[in-house]
C-alpha cells in the first residue's frame, strides 16, 4: 500500500523564497502521496505539538518534519522523503551540521554519549567519525526527520508536549534531542542517514563537508 505523508514545516520567523520553492519540489517529486502543513507563531516545541495534533486528525502514515532552514539539494533525483521512507524505520532523519562554531554534526553519536556517561566529561578534541551508511544514534536533530504514525500516537498520549526540553543525566536536551530521548524511552531506535542530500541554510548552505574541512584546517594549523 502506498504511504501517505504529512510534510510539516514549522515557520518561526520568516521563510526564504528559495527554501519555499525547494520544499515545493520535495513534495512534488516524492513517490508517495504528500500533503503539506505550515504553522507559525509558537515556540518550537508548541509548534510541533500542534502539528502532531493536526497529523493525528488525518490518515497519514508518516510525519515528515522539515525545518524552514533545511533544503534538499537534489529533490528530484535524491528526494529526502523517498530516501528516508525506503529505510523502513520508525524514526529516521538526515544528519546536518550547525551553522556556527566548528560546524559540528547536529546529533549525539553513541560513542560520545558513552564517553560522557563514563567520565562525566566531553573530550575537547573529539572528532565525529560518521559511518557512511544508515546507523543508530543517541539523539538526532529533527530538521529533516521522518516519524511513523505509531510513534506520534504513543508519545502524544504520554506527553502533552513531546518536544519539551528536558534534563537527562545532567545534560540539557533541546526540543529535538528531548523528542529523540522520549522515543528511546518508548523503545524506538533513532536512525541517521548521513547520505541525505541536505543543507542547513545560513550565510550559505552548510553541509557535512564544512565540518570535515574545518577539522582539516585545525590539524594543519596545529590546533
Amino acid at each position: 500500500m502506498a504511504k501517505k505523508i504529512l510534510f510539516f514545516n514549522p515557520v518561526y520567523h520568516y521563510k526564504e523564497p528559495l527554501v519555499e520553492d525547494n520544499h515545493r519540489l520535495i513534495t512534488r517529486y516524492a513517490s508517495c502521496a504528500v500533503d503539506s502543513l505550515k504553522m507559525s507563531g509558537r515556540s518550537v516545541e508548541h509548534n510541533k505539538s500542534a502539528g502532531y495534533r493536526e497529523f493525528l486528525k488525518g490518515d497519514w502514515d508518516y510525519f515528515m518534519n522539515v525545518d524552514c532552514d533545511i533544503i534538499n539539494n537534489n529533490p528530484k533525483n535524491r528526494n529526502m522523503i523517498n530516501e528516508l521512507i525506503k529505510h523502513g524505520k520508525k524514526v529516521v532523519g538526515g544528519i546536518y551540521v550547525c551553522k556556527r562554531g566548528d560546524f559540528h554534526p547536529a546529533h549525539r553519536d553513541l560513542k560520545l554519549q558513552k564517553i560522557y556517561e563514563e567520565t562525566g566529561e566531553f573530550p575537547k578534541d573529539y572528532v565525529f567519525d560518521i559511518p557512511k551508511e544508515l546507523h543508530k544514534v543517541q539523539w538526532l536533530a529533527g530538521g529533516a526527520m521522518l516519524i511513523a504514525r505509531e510513534v506520534i500516537e504513543k508519545l502524544t498520549k504520554k506527553h502533552l508536549i513531546p518536544n519539551l526540553p528536558m534534563i537527562y543525566k545532567g545534560q540539557y536536551l533541546s526540543e529535538d534531542w528531548a523528542f529523540s530521548q522520549r522515543c528511546r524511552e518508548e523503545g524506538y531506535e533513532i536512525w541517521a542517514d548521513p547520505n541525505l542530500d541536505i543543507s542547513h541554510m545560513g550565510l550559505y548552505g552548510y553541509t557535512l563537508k564544512d565540518y570535515y574541512e574545518y577539522k582539516k584546517m585545525e590539524v594543519e594549523d596545529g590546533r
